[in-house]
């Protein structure tokens, strides 16, 4: 039976632990300070790409546009820049993390985008000593229902994770409606879709998610729920 002790915490980064906007804007003072890449162009692209659903990878724009040696610059900088990642944060994100870790309940960030950026990202808000998995697909509930054991009934949580290995729940946390696509067949699994209230929702960010979905408008809400649910 799901407990405390075997069920994993699948959190997304972007929008729901991690404020994207203050991280980007961050990454573009560092690329203005260090004179690489057209800033103007690099808005244009992230708007476009964003507009149409999908994750914006600036290190790889930056790759493209600028090369490598304006990339190691660039993270080099951004990573030791001397601002308090307290900021880079959202609302009960922090709470969450400390919660899961007093708790000792197994948990790790499920973020999908480009390696790098999404890695940059994470340790510069300082949640660099979070277990981590990179997803190249958005749709993260087909991806955590292809983790179950059939024959053992149990998940087989990725090794990136170090978590232990009878899994019998999953609770993924996102803020996009399609990263729940297919959790409806992860067996005694559940999920929180984090939408503030009164925020616009981005293209890949609206949608209909399976019933054991739970809408909450901030990551507050999930201890709340999670403290009267896991034993």
């Amino acid at each position: 039976m799901p407990g405390r002790n075997n069920t994993f915490f699948a959190i997304d980064f972007d929008r729901c632990l991690g404020d994207v906007g203050a991280l980007y804007e961050q990454l573009v003072d560092t690329i203005i300070h260090l004179g690489y890449a057209n800033v103007e162009e690099l808005h244009e692209v992230r708007s476009q790409v964003e507009a149409s659903g999908g994750s914006f990878d600036a290190i790889a724009y930056l790759r493209e546009t600028a090369g490598e040696e304006a990339v190691n610059s660039v993270i080099t900088e951004y990573l030791h820049a001397t601002v308090d990642t307290a900021r880079f944060l959202l609302p009960g994100a922090r709470e969450l993390l400390d919660w899961l870790a007093a708790e000792k309940i197994p948990h790790g960030i499920m973020t999908y985008g480009g390696e790098e950026w999404q890695r940059a990202k994470i340790r510069r808000a300082g949640c660099g000593n979070v277990s981590t998995l990179v997803t190249r697909r958005p749709q993260k509930g087909e991806i955590i229902a292809s983790w179950y054991d059939h024959q053992r009934g149990v998940y087989q949580v990725p090794e990136e994770y170090n978590a232990p290995g009878a899994i019998a729940s999953i609770v993924l946390v996102d803020d996009k409606a399609t990263a729940f696509n297919g959790l409806e067949g992860a067996v005694g699994s559940r999920g929180y879709w984090v939408r503030p209230s009164g925020a616009q929702l981005l293209a890949s960010q609206s949608g209909d998610v399976p019933t054991n979905v739970r809408i909450v408008q901030s990551l507050h809400n999930i201890v709340n729920y999670e403290q009267n649910i896991l034993t």
